[in-house]
């Protein structure tokens, strides 16, 4: 594995792929978890926007 594309301790881009970096073992990986992760329904979606009111603080306007 050539770790030398991102020699920093953050987790490659997708940006970063775009731009031209060799993707790593780790950037492949989520990328395919992301791929298989089960589609959230519509009330999912809106639980979970309900449980996060945003830098505010305030619930009746979720982010």
């Amino acid at each position: 594995m050539n770790t030398s594309s991102n020699p920093k301790d953050t987790p490659q881009t997708l940006q970063e792929v775009l731009e031209g970096e060799e993707p790593t073992e780790e950037f492949l990986e989520e990328m395919q978890a992301l791929e298989n992760a089960p589609e959230l329904s519509e009330e999912e979606l809106a639980r979970q926007a309900l449980e996060a009111p945003g830098g505010d603080g305030d619930p009746s306007t979720p982010e």
